[in-house]
């Protein structure tokens, strides 16, 4: 009796690390049913979701794998799970001698908790069911049709909390006040930990998948992506303030951006046969964070999730704290898509969360989109954790080249598409101007009266070519910066000032005497549709001017004359460079980024999955010992005191 009063009354959660059965019932979770990946993960084993390699000697399979948590001030997670348990008549350790004490035997009881649970939906069970059929799960609802009180207020849906919620936020139109996209929690220190761990604990199970169940999931994301485009694109004008035929632009790149990972994306890292006894094999870098951006809350992000997924890694994602609905829905696409638990985690907040996530000793790269100046403060704070990539896609001051053998009216539209489209809020838009002298007045003229004309509206309206600024903060950036042209010897050509609240704003233009950039205005990154028109003399002193600058994203060259362009190439300092073309937009199947202030030489793009890798040389031999290859002077072995 002394025994079994020990059994049943024993601490549920020891000082050191919980009782084995809780550590399976914490950290040797099966996949969610909706997964579909249980016929691809090997099924025998140990714990039945991890390699069978880890428990024969040979090691874990990546570094902190087989880590137990540990109880610690500031993690809720396991007390809470365990109480959850014992609420739900899982008393650790006491099961079997309870089913004993009550003369039942332990197969008959399980089976009978496992039907009473189906009823009534109270969770999935505490062990593995990779013998059994899978529980189904309903989906998280829609956000669009979520009431305004249950909308994330204390966390994601249907999930258990990683950490207390001690503050929130809300999401809201920069169009209209009044409407309210959700209210979401900052994710604190801890719970940033918690999401970090709970994807390195689905890092084994998702990277041993194998490259075609992952690549099913994505596909079945895609399907879905593009299913949803119309209330994704409402969501983008809601929530950024697009206008819904740049919304829509952005919606339609989130399935294009898998079928480009899956093609070309993945040929970049197949393995390689050099010759024999020669190869190469790639491996996911394990997990990565995500830092997203507010201009391309959907599109941006998935370029880097997409192709961190479909090589084996798990990813947390922190969208931008002004988009915050959009990295939910973004989210929610790829689990209803089947993605297992924690192979994407999602936290809020703003600068401090997002540092906590990115200087974590769990994260093996950080991939950003967003300023130079955060980016630089991500540099600076990873200095002591060199072996942590960095793939950082940054701004640009981006120059339009207008010689006088161009098209002026292709000219003129592609470089009002360039200043304005998303309302100047694209890291590629075009900031300088440079036109040559014998075109400058024409071109000039037709400019300012197609910006003039573009029309300004709520995102949702038909027929409205821009929406707001993202918010009030950033139309006050962009009227300083407008302030400062002035003080920079700029001449004000142009500047529409809509009917409409702020951050509503129209297009400006102004035009400087000379070449000479030494203003700060004239050399930082303004998001905004405002341009600097300088006049140049020959294509020398374009390309000059141009190349004085920090940034070097993007270029574009408009000219009859290929010759001209091409002498262009490799002479511009940037990362993209175009022909008769503006300087927004983008091909999917080509890398994508700069240099400088730009980025740091990790172009995203079709070559994404190169960042998200690690390749492995190996050198391999099936034949015998031969003595006679061996180097002069080294004893063949056996014969070294002949």
């Amino acid at each position: 009796m002394g025994c079994l009063r020990r059994t049943i009354h024993r601490d549920p959660l020891p000082r050191s690390r919980p009782p084995f059965c809780a550590q399976q019932a914490v950290h040797r979770r099966s996949l969610p049913a909706r997964s579909g990946l249980h016929d691809a993960i090997p099924a025998r084993g140990p714990g039945r979701d991890r390699p069978a390699e880890r428990d024969s000697g040979r090691g874990p399979a990546h570094p902190g794998e087989d880590r137990v948590q540990t109880a610690r001030p500031g993690r809720p997670l396991r007390r809470r799970s365990l109480r959850g348990c014992r609420a739900r008549g899982h008393h650790v350790g006491s099961r079997a001698a309870a089913a004993r004490a009550a003369g039942a035997s332990s197969r008959e009881s399980r089976a009978r908790r496992r039907n009473t649970r189906a009823r009534v939906g109270r969770g999935p069970p505490r062990f593995p069911r990779h013998g059994r059929p899978p529980r189904r799960r309903g989906r998280t609802p829609h956000l669009g049709r979520l009431p305004g009180r249950t909308r994330r207020r204390c966390g994601r849906l249907g999930a258990r909390d990683a950490a207390p919620v001690s503050a929130t936020f809300e999401s809201r139109s920069p169009a209209d006040a009044s409407d309210l996209l959700g209210s979401f929690p900052v994710a604190d220190d801890a719970a940033v930990d918690a999401a970090v761990r709970r994807a390195r604990g689905a890092l084994p199970a998702w990277r041993d998948a194998g490259p075609e169940a992952r690549a099913n999931v994505l596909r079945r994301f895609a399907e879905r992506a593009a299913a949803a485009e119309d209330e994704l694109a409402r969501l983008l004008a809601r929530e950024v303030g697009k206008a819904l035929w740049d919304a829509r632009g952005e919606a339609r790149l989130l399935p294009a951006k898998v079928a480009v990972t899956l093609e070309d994306g993945l040929a970049l890292v197949a393995p390689i046969e050099a010759n024999a006894g020669a190869r190469t094999t790639t491996h996911p870098r394990g997990v990565l964070a995500v830092l997203g951006p507010f201009n391309f809350p959907l599109h941006l992000p998935n370029g880097h999730i997409a192709p961190a997924l479909a090589t084996g890694n798990t990813v947390v994602f922190k969208p931008s704290e002004q988009t915050p609905a959009c990295g939910e829905r973004l989210v929610g696409l790829l689990r209803e898509a089947g993605l297992p638990e924690g192979v994407v985690e999602i936290v809020h907040g703003a600068g401090d969360t997002g540092r906590s996530l990115a200087v974590h000793p769990g994260i093996d790269a950080v991939l950003f989109t967003g300023s130079y100046a955060v980016g630089r403060a991500l540099r600076e704070a990873t200095l002591d954790q060199p072996a942590k990539l960095l793939a950082l896609e940054m701004g640009g001051n981006n120059a339009l080249l207008v010689l006088e053998d161009a098209d002026l009216d292709l000219a003129v539209a592609e470089a009002a598409l360039s200043i304005a489209a998303t309302t100047g809020q694209r890291c590629t838009s075009a900031r300088r101007l440079f036109v040559h002298r014998a075109v400058a007045e024409p071109f000039t003229e037709k400019l300012v009266a197609v910006l003039r004309g573009l029309r300004v509206g709520p995102p949702l309206e038909d027929g409205v070519f821009m929406g707001p600024l993202v918010s009030t903060q950033a139309a006050e950036a962009l009227a300083r910066s407008r302030r400062e042209a002035g003080d920079a010897g700029g001449q004000r050509l142009l500047l529409v000032e809509p009917d409409l609240p702020a951050p509503f704003v129209g297009a400006g233009l102004v035009r400087y005497p000379g070449l000479a950039q030494t203003h700060a205005v004239q050399r930082e990154e303004s998001f905004g549709p405002e341009a600097a028109i300088y006049t140049i003399d020959d294509l020398d002193e374009a390309i000059a001017g141009a190349n004085d600058s920090d940034y070097g994203l993007a270029a574009s060259v408009f000219s009859a004359d290929r010759t001209r362009y091409e002498r262009c190439v490799g002479r511009l300092r940037v990362g993209c460079l175009n022909w008769n073309k503006a300087t927004v937009g983008a091909s999917g199947r080509l890398p994508f980024g700069g240099l400088g202030r730009s980025g740091n030489d990790r172009p995203a793009g079709a070559n994404a999955t190169v960042y998200c890798t690690i390749p492995q040389a190996h050198l391999e031999s099936r034949a015998d010992f031969d003595p006679a290859k061996l180097p002069p002077g080294m004893p063949a072995p056996g014969d070294e005191g002949r």
